[in-house]
């Protein structure tokens, strides 16, 4: 059970439900809808990327639920195999991708069979995605943010008060750097923070302009006074 209540979708604005018709009412939705301001510069975000031509909608949650799997994600898991059923993934493909069924009579095109093999075999992308959590974590704390311990390449970093947290997050976008300030009721009162979500796409070049970004707005908003 989550510590803030989920909303009931027919009971949001209407912009928040055309949001959730689109793309589903995920536990994670409902959850940051209790902070509609919140909700709508995040979904703009969630649908930029789920937008994305990059991959078809079939093609990214057949590598989310693998990924998830693999991971031991279940929360990710469970929220993403309905999403693989809408993307027209079967019960027997979905089964296959979570080794719960043979793959060779799951009827995957060549490219997912590719794809498949790439996720389950190399651990390229995973090894790029620690490097950059590792290397954006010791450098934003040598700068002197006061963010979570821990290997997770989401990052919260913690100004604790809710206007500084809003002001940092629009501060950054300025810079180039699109993050999101959460507040209550999203985080327990007295704990905002931006929230950072590392990439295995990101470069070693990204991660230090984000640090630099945000040792720039630390100092003029008097977060890291005196470095």
């Amino acid at each position: 059970m989550s510590r803030i209540g989920l909303t009931q979708v027919d009971q949001l604005p209407e912009t928040i439900q055309d949001f959730m018709q689109r793309r589903g009412p995920l536990n994670v939705f409902r959850l940051l809808a209790n902070a509609p301001d919140v909700f709508l510069g995040w979904a703009r975000m969630v649908d930029d990327m789920l937008s994305s031509a990059t991959f078809s909608a079939r093609m990214r949650e057949l590598i989310t639920v693998r990924v998830a799997y693999l991971q031991t994600s279940r929360y990710e898991l469970n929220q993403h195999v309905p999403l693989a059923h809408s993307a027209g993934l079967t019960a027997h493909q979905i089964d296959a991708i979570i080794d719960a069924g043979p793959r060779d009579a799951a009827r995957f095109t060549a490219a997912e069979e590719a794809v498949l093999d790439l996720i389950t075999e190399s651990t390229e992308l995973r090894d790029r995605l620690e490097r950059h959590t590792k290397r954006f974590r010791a450098a934003m704390t040598e700068a002197g943010f006061d963010i979570k311990p821990g290997e997770h390449p989401i990052v919260p970093i913690m100004l604790y008060e809710e206007k500084l947290a809003h002001d940092f997050a629009r501060r950054l976008l300025d810079e180039g750097i699109y993050v999101i300030g959460f507040s209550y009721p999203v985080v327990a009162k007295g704990q905002a923070r931006i929230r950072v979500q590392l990439s295995a796409a990101h470069t070693d070049e990204h991660v230090d302009r984000a640090v630099t970004a945000f040792a720039k707005v630390g100092k003029d908003l008097g977060v890291l006074a005196g470095r």
